[in-house]
């Protein structure tokens, strides 16, 4: 359902947005965040890249801290999906 496809991703990127934010606050200069959303739960991989690639990029240009994120990607398969979107 739509509702509930938009309110899936809100959270995922709010997960991801809070997170930096932390990170801004404490004036942190790199982080590592886990491919969230890109396992068991069948939360579509893609989707969570892209959710994951957009926030963190938009938080980077707006943001002083953290100066670097790493992604950790549990697989070959997620790491893929990564460096597709980021091309």
């Amino acid at each position: 359902d739509k509702k509930f496809k938009e309110k899936s991703d809100n959270i995922l990127s709010m997960v991801y947005w809070n997170t930096m934010q932390a990170c801004n606050w404490l004036m942190i200069d790199s982080v590592a965040i886990p491919a969230l959303s890109t396992g068991i739960y069948g939360f579509p991989e893609k989707r969570a890249a892209k959710i994951a690639i957009e926030e963190i990029e938009f938080f980077l240009s707006t943001h002083a801290y953290p100066k670097r994120i790493v992604c950790v990607c549990y697989n070959k398969a997620t790491r893929k999906i990564y460096e597709e979107i980021l091309g």
